[in-house]
């Protein structure tokens, strides 16, 4: 079922373990699994630049640096999915309670749950100019460390 449904997909594909989800070259997005959180509730998702998953929901990045959520079901619910409001994103990441977002300013939204490990999340900057990114990651060093590793701290909760 997976290679059927995501054979025509020339984009990215991100995995929880549970459910996968394809992004397709033309826009939309597919995804097989495990929907017991409704994180496989895609079908409607258009103009998707980028996704990502966790366990409990799928978000995906639009062109226009909007951003679109599964609706959640079931228990557990922390907030992981009320990114409806965000814009000016460039890139996403789905953790396990939580979504963060990269601004085009280079600022860090979040929402969902916070441990006492992010909660300095939304004091990050990662960079000053988005147009002259190249330039910016050679004169800073440590932040650009912290680019590199946005999508693997959200990921593992450091």
């Amino acid at each position: 079922l997976l290679s059927n449904n995501c054979k025509k997909a020339k984009g990215l594909v991100c995995s929880s373990g549970h459910h996968t989800v394809c992004l397709k070259s033309d826009g939309t997005v597919v995804a097989v699994g495990d929907n017991r959180y409704g994180q496989c509730n895609v079908k409607e998702w258009t103009d998707i630049v980028a996704i990502s998953v966790s366990e409990k929901h799928t978000v995906g990045l639009k062109s226009d640096g909007k951003v679109v959520a599964t609706k959640f079901t079931g228990n557990y619910y922390d907030g992981q999915c009320d990114v409806l409001k965000w814009k000016d994103i460039i890139a996403v990441s789905a953790g396990s309670n939580c979504t963060a977002g990269l601004k085009a300013d280079g600022t860090v939204i979040y929402v969902g749950k916070e441990d006492k490990t992010q909660r300095n999340i939304y004091k990050l900057k990662l960079f000053e100019d988005f147009e002259n990114l190249e330039e910016e990651r050679k004169m800073k060093t440590e932040e650009k460390k912290l680019q590199t590793f946005f999508f693997f701290f959200v990921k593992k909760g450091i």
